[in-house]
């Protein structure tokens, strides 16, 4: 009997053991399986996270990006209505190429920031980002055009009122009284200043008023400048910038593009 009992035993401990090992494995897979889920939850979390910490610096980026940009559009603008008709004299030049310098470099700006936001942006910011920037560089040009127009129909009274010779003042009220003679011309006949003057077929009476100012600028022809002369013609011809239709829907679409800007940001 005490032969039987040694395998019996054996046999016992055998399967105790192999009971063991397999609770063991059964344990170790299922700890296994936790871990993996846990790692699994816990990367998925912290991916989570990192992409909504990109995402808010994406966003901080592009505002930062479209705000430097609309900062760039009102910094033209603003810099192009500023300028000031002054008395020009020996100690006191113009400053008309101060403000066209610093317009160039205004337009460099506002080049430089719309790329960055035509790159950060979608399409649909880039197209109205485009529009904004379009619609500036021109708002710019027309004011920097207006500035040069005042200052020489101001350069132009001043030598009608200067305390110099009267020979000066008296060739100087002449112009003004040829010029005015000359847009009066003009405004029978285009009324809203419609047609770009002066052309080969304008009406006679036009053309009449327009031949009695070459005297008068030679009269004057070491005081008013061949550019001055140009831009005395033109106020006549087309008026002055602010009341032209194409000043007008300037600065509509400008205020328009700008304001569609703004609400593409807010949605997005």
């Amino acid at each position: 009997m005490a032969c039987s009992a040694v395998p019996a035993s054996l046999y016992v401990g055998r399967r105790q053991a192999e009971a063991t090992v397999c609770g063991a494995e059964a344990t170790y897979q299922a700890g296994l399986a936790q871990a993996q889920s846990v790692y699994a939850a816990t990367l998925d979390t912290v991916q989570a996270e990192a992409k909504a910490v990109d995402r808010h610096w994406l966003r901080g980026v592009r505002r930062e990006a479209y705000a430097a940009f609309l900062l760039a559009s009102h910094t033209l603008t603003e810099r192009a209505q500023s300028y000031t008709v002054v008395r020009v004299t020996a100690e006191n030049p113009s400053s008309l190429s101060q403000l066209s310098a610093e317009l160039r470099i205004a337009e460099t700006s506002l080049r430089g920031t719309y790329l960055i936001t035509a790159l950060e942006g979608g399409a649909e910011v880039e197209a109205i980002s485009f529009r904004v920037m379009r619609a500036t560089l021109a708002f710019g040009k027309l004011h920097e055009r207006g500035a040069a127009l005042d200052q020489a129909w101001a350069n132009l009274v001043d030598l009608s009122e200067s305390s110099g010779e009267a020979a000066v003042r008296q060739h100087a009220s002449s112009l003004i009284t040829s010029l005015a003679g000359l847009a009066v011309a003009v405004l029978d006949h285009y009324p809203n200043r419609a047609v770009r003057l002066p052309t080969p077929d304008m009406p006679a009476s036009v053309a009449e008023a327009a031949r009695s100012c070459p005297t008068d600028f030679r009269n004057l022809q070491d005081l008013v400048s061949e550019e001055d002369r140009r831009l005395l013609l033109e106020i006549q011809y087309r008026g002055v910038v602010r009341a032209r239709s194409e000043y007008e829907n300037t600065r509509l679409e400008l205020d328009t593009a700008r304001e569609e800007f703004t609400t593409a940001l807010r949605g997005a």
